[in-house]
């Protein structure tokens, strides 16, 4: 298999291989089922400057969205 190198990959990856500060935020999937203050914050969040946004699995009980769906 063919390696490919960090800087040729996503704008995340290209500026890891730069070796500049990458930023990360993670914000868990809301409970239920209504994702309008998640994506207000993930944009409040791209405009401060983050370059990412990590959506985990929520691992307490009760009903939310999935991870998957949240982070799409």
């Amino acid at each position: 298999m063919e390696r490919v190198p960090v800087g040729s990959q996503e704008p995340i990856g290209r500026k890891a291989g730069s070796k500049k500060f990458v930023s990360l935020v993670e914000m868990l999937p809301p409970l239920g089922l209504d994702a309008h203050e998640l994506i207000a914050g993930a944009k409040r969040y791209k405009e401060a400057g983050f370059d990412c946004v990590i959506v985990p699995d929520r691992t307490s009980a009760g009903a939310h969205l999935s991870a998957q769906i949240t982070a799409s």
